[in-house]
């Protein structure tokens, strides 16, 4: 038999060390000026049953959604501003203003405690509404979070209007 002697691992206290804090994560961001008043903030999700891009099935028992990927979470508070109810049909347009049309169709509508100005959906399904700009500076890996999005209610968009639900 084989004793390990116990120690406190630094992540436990949270020091990380005087190199480690050379090191520190520096997101890219979107300038003010590129995003419009009514965007919401993207939040890109696995569930449970995903390892990173392999998606073994379409139910996500930690959210409660059965049958599918093409989900739109949003804060019941948002919902009420954007005159949205559960199970609406939405689409998610990029907020980010630099001429590219991204454009992700066909989700629904689920409540979910997400914070206010935030909407969420899967990761990859969501890919296409990030901006090939938006990136890691070092690593230049796409960054999926806080991606400024816009939520249309489908008979909106086919009536031709493009902001917000």
């Amino acid at each position: 038999m084989v004793w390990m002697r116990c120690r406190w691992l630094s992540i436990v206290e949270r020091y990380f060390g005087a190199r480690a804090a050379a090191r520190a994560i520096v997101a890219t961001g979107f300038d003010d000026g590129c995003i419009r008043p009514d965007s919401l903030r993207l939040i890109t999700l696995r569930s449970n049953d995903q390892f990173n891009t392999t998606v073994y099935g379409y139910d996500d028992r930690f959210r409660g959604i059965r049958g599918t990927r093409d989900i739109c979470l949003m804060n019941p508070a948002d919902m009420d501003v954007f005159g949205l109810a559960d199970a609406d049909t939405v689409s998610r347009v990029s907020g980010a203003q630099d001429g590219v049309e991204r454009i992700v169709r066909g989700l629904r509508v689920v409540p979910y405690a997400i914070p206010r100005g935030c909407v969420a959906g899967y990761y990859p399904e969501l890919n296409a509404l990030v901006p090939l700009w938006h990136h890691a500076e070092g690593s230049k890996v796409p960054a999926s979070k806080s991606v400024p999005v816009l939520v249309v209610k489908a008979s909106q968009e086919t009536s031709g209007q493009t902001s917000g639900a």
